[in-house]
């Protein structure tokens, strides 16, 4: 019977560990996206993406149409 009874505490301790541990990965996700939504909308960040767009966009352009259908 002892034994029966140390399998469950021991399932009930590692139930709540998994628990916690979820817990800890959900809250960490969401401090994450909100970080990320931070940085997002800051100034700086949105000239830097705007740079990276032109920068992108140029390429496509410099590179030609016969470039551009290779590519596809």
């Amino acid at each position: 019977m002892r034994t029966d009874s140390r399998q469950t505490t021991h399932t009930s301790v590692l139930i709540i560990y998994l628990r916690t541990l979820l817990l800890i990965v959900y809250l960490l996700r969401i401090g994450l996206a909100y970080i990320v939504s931070l940085i997002a909308s800051s100034p700086l960040s949105r000239s830097y993406t705007y740079r990276l767009s032109t920068l992108t966009s140029y390429n496509s352009h410099a590179l030609g149409p016969r470039a551009r259908d290779a590519a596809q």
